[in-house]
């Protein structure tokens, strides 16, 4: 899922970070690993904190292409 930043922009095709936050929470993911993050980043930090006012779980950052291992 695309994320937008800074927190409050208005983007088609990205997805705002409360609701990416909201959707894992709902889906029960063990993990949220973010990429492809909005225009030079944004302000990350804004947008990692509206993430975990739904979801309660680890956030993980990685950059676009960036393979991450997650346990099965």
């Amino acid at each position: 899922m695309h994320m937008q930043t800074p927190v409050g922009a208005k983007n088609a095709l990205h997805a705002a970070p409360e609701v990416i936050g909201r959707i894992a929470q709902a889906a029960q993911v063990g993990r949220l690993i973010v990429s492809h993050i909005g225009p030079k980043g944004g302000k990350l930090k804004a947008a990692i904190t509206a993430i975990k006012k739904s979801y309660k779980g680890p956030v993980t950052v990685r950059a676009d292409l960036q393979c991450t291992p997650v346990a099965g």
